[in-house]
């Protein structure tokens, strides 16, 4: 009970990284609170906000959601910098879509979310993929005679278009 509490925070008070005052935790609880209570209450305010383009309303969405996004994003993309790439651009398309959002209900609007996300992570898989099954090897080169009918315009053309 109240010894082993005791104990805890002694235990905590003696580790290397400060703890925050109480006072400062309560605003923090305070705040995390408030921010829900938003959510709940207010998700579909909070959409149409955004998509007005309410920087406040954007930075509570991003900060409500941005660990849930990540997470799925590195579900899909094992490398770290790939999946907070993908978050980024996430956002972006989830901002620039989500006067497309219809809220259907508490929660709908994480779902959105989720379900926005995974698309993107799935077709960034596909191409991928398709930019993997290209290999110069597999180009064939020109016939001899085929490159003798290459105009001599387009052939000029073509190499003073290339760098330096």
């Amino acid at each position: 009970g109240t010894a082993q509490m005791g104990f805890y925070l002694q235990q905590l008070s003696e580790s290397l990284i400060p703890l925050p005052q109480l006072s400062e935790q309560t605003r923090i609880v305070s705040k995390i609170e408030e921010i829900f209570a938003l959510l709940d209450t207010h998700e579909r305010e909070l959409a149409a906000l955004c998509s007005r383009g309410d920087e406040a309303a954007r930075r509570t969405v991003y900060e409500l959601y941005s660990g849930w996004i990540l997470c799925i994003c590195r579900r899909y993309m094992p490398d770290t910098q790939d999946a907070e790439d993908l978050t980024h651009d996430a956002f972006m398309k989830i901002f620039d879509k989500i006067g497309k959002f219809r809220y259907s209900g508490k929660g709908s609007l994480k779902a959105w979310m989720s379900r926005l996300t995974v698309n993107m992570a799935l077709n960034r898989l596909r191409d991928e993929k398709k930019m993997e099954s290209l290999d110069i090897a597999d180009v064939p080169e020109p016939t001899e005679e085929e490159a003798k009918d290459i105009p001599l315009d387009v052939l000029v053309s073509l190499i003073s278009s290339l760098p330096p």
